[in-house]
């Protein structure tokens, strides 16, 4: 798997996980896709079309517009603007240079620049502000050990994939791989749903990209609604190389900083990075 699609599907959804919990106290973010009228890829099981998008060619950076939807609290009863609660749309950039960049950014639904959420991830470093308090949640994420000796990514082989779903299997209803498609590309969806009561938990589903791997929309849902609770969606999308400053970004002078690995050394700043903006 090539350092953009680990962004794009291990860090993207776990910064996303990690901005929900600083904000709202969410754990976790699962992932959804449904189809529109684009085109869609021939059908095939699930482990082959697992293995294509491990095995896929490295693209050189992708753009996006987002949407973000929040259905689980009620965002009118809480004072002020936060595109965490109330939802929102944004942009995404992400790059496989330096180690792997991610840039997400998402608007408050008013237009106003107050409530604005930016997530950005370099290496294995990443910063969450939350426009709406003015605070910057910053820290480390683990490190990947899944290289070989020639430090290459590790890709399993078919038959380590079939082993891994038929484990998932064990516990979870894992369907196949559904031909789909998400903001005009063909995609693959995969639905997981709890195999006993999960309570409110209803499943969650996951579409990626069929020519390159890449995940293009994810959600989660309710045992009560056929509606997600979280998702985050591509719109649109551009499969292109992303310019280095669209990365160099920071807080507002006198933002509050709040360190959430206080017992690592996250090392020096290289650089002065402009204030945050947005980009259209």
């Amino acid at each position: 798997m090539s350092a953009l699609r680990r962004i794009s599907t291990r860090r993207l959804l776990l910064v996303c996980a990690l901005s929900l919990a600083v904000v709202i106290g969410a754990t976790a973010v699962a992932m959804a896709a449904i189809g529109g009228g684009g085109p869609k890829p021939p059908a095939k099981p699930l482990a082959n079309a697992v293995q294509d998008a491990l095995n896929a060619p490295e693209v050189p950076g992708i753009s996006a517009r987002i949407d973000f939807t929040n259905n689980l609290v009620d965002a009118s009863s809480i004072q002020g603007v936060d595109p965490l609660l109330s939802g929102a749309s944004g942009r995404l950039w992400a790059s496989p240079e330096g180690g792997g960049k991610l840039r997400l950014e998402l608007q408050a639904e008013n237009g106003g620049g107050g409530g604005d959420t930016q997530v950005l991830v370099s290496g294995h470093k990443f910063q969450v502000y939350d426009g709406s308090s003015e605070t910057v949640y910053e820290g480390t994420l683990s490190e990947e050990e899944d290289k070989g000796a020639g430090g290459q990514d590790q890709v399993p082989g078919l038959s380590q994939i079939e082993a891994q779903i038929a484990e998932a299997e064990k516990h979870a209803e894992v369907s196949g791989a559904t031909p789909s498609d998400v903001a005009g590309q063909p995609t693959y969806t995969v639905r997981v749903a709890p195999k006993h009561d999960g309570g409110l938990l209803g499943g969650a589903e996951l579409a990626w990209d069929a020519n390159n791997g890449l995940p293009l929309r994810a959600a989660i849902y309710s045992s009560e609604s056929s509606s997600p609770v979280l998702q985050l969606e591509a719109t649109d999308v551009s499969f292109e190389a992303i310019p280095a400053s669209v990365f160099e970004v920071s807080p507002p002078a006198g933002a509050k900083v709040v360190n959430l690995n206080p017992e690592k050394e996250l090392g020096g700043n290289h650089g002065k990075p402009g204030r945050i903006t947005r980009l259209r």
